[in-house]
């Protein structure tokens, strides 16, 4: 979500000492529902959503309790005359369960979207991946060192820097078609070159290269012994002269890199590729949470929403029940 259309509210939650420690990035819209429903819905959505470039978006905060928060600006929100709505649409969300919504809002809905992976760390971390995932590691890093690859982790210390590491990975997306959708939204490449610049103090760029030719580039998000990992993209052509998957390496030798360093947790995010789940230590589930006003508009919509979720629901198990006894048919 890029603005368009759309008219931007932010909620800043502060403490005693006047300090923020929470924003809440928002968007607003009048939206008409369908042709069947000709009336208009007034609608809040979180900054950020529809495009290439989000994975979860959330709550940002400092380590406190999420949970009063929220309730904190919800409470705000239906309190305050200047906002006028019907209808909070919170997209891609970690797990409902820690949140309990304020009592001022009666209906709540959860559409449950896909899962994520994550690896947390502990001493015991390499004891628990399969032997198959370690013959794996351990055939890649032949690989590397056979064919003379280095692999360097670089974390850019100028604006400068991070802009340069970017623009390798950018022309290594192009050279992918399988990365044909992310490459053909400038919106996305401008993503891209805005936080290389804005947020290069928390980034990082692994890479393979050979002879100072870039062959892979990976980059992760890290803050607080925590890391995100985010994009990678490597050359196809050399991918098969060489017969090697770069993407993997680089992803095996972040969890190792990581680990030894002494991080907290890797965020694999959205995603259910056998390779994140086969070192996983935790999944988490995401959700879409549509939060209704008290209005009669809104209690009608929370019916409506609901109905055409169980519609849907009964129609996959239908099908997925004909797919199975029934193939033929």
């Amino acid at each position: 979500m890029y603005g368009k259309d759309w008219d931007l509210r932010i909620l800043c939650a502060k403490d005693s000492a006047n300090k923020i420690i929470g924003i809440l990035p928002l968007c607003s819209n009048t939206l008409q529902l369908s042709k069947i429903f000709p009336f208009k819905i007034l609608i809040l959505e979180n900054f950020g959503f529809g495009d290439p470039c989000y994975d979860m978006l959330s709550l940002i905060c400092e380590s406190i309790d999420k949970e009063f928060l929220w309730n904190r600006y919800i409470e705000y929100i239906s309190d305050n005359k200047s906002f006028k709505w019907d209808i909070i649409y919170l997209h891609d969300f970690v797990d409902r369960d820690y949140f309990k919504f304020s009592s001022k809002l009666k209906y709540v809905s959860y559409f449950f979207k896909h899962n994520c992976f994550e690896i947390m760390y502990n001493k015991n971390y390499p004891l628990i991946i399969n032997s198959s995932l370690k013959s794996n590691f351990i055939k890649q890093w032949n690989i590397l060192k056979k064919n003379k690859f280095k692999v360097e982790f670089k974390f850019p210390h100028t604006e400068d820097q991070s802009a340069k590491y970017m623009d390798i990975l950018i022309e290594l997306l192009k050279k992918n078609p399988k990365k044909k959708q992310l490459v053909d939204s400038m919106k996305y490449l401008e993503y891209l070159r805005n936080i290389a610049i804005t947020a290069y103090r928390n980034i990082n760029y692994i890479i393979i290269k050979k002879d100072g030719i870039v062959f892979s580039i990976n980059i992760q998000f890290f803050v607080n012994k925590s890391v995100y990992g985010y994009q990678s993209a490597y050359d196809l052509e050399l991918s098969k002269k060489y017969k090697f998957a770069f993407g993997k390496a680089l992803f095996f030798e972040t969890i190792y890199y990581f680990y030894i360093k002494k991080y907290r947790n890797i965020n694999l995010l959205r995603g259910n590729e056998p390779y994140k789940i086969n070192v996983a230590t935790h999944k988490n589930r995401i959700f879409d949470i549509l939060l209704y006003n008290t209005t009669l508009r809104s209690f009608l919509l929370s019916l409506l929403f609901n109905l055409q979720e169980k519609y849907r629901n009964a129609r996959d198990f239908v099908r997925k029940t004909r797919n199975k006894y029934f193939p033929y048919l």
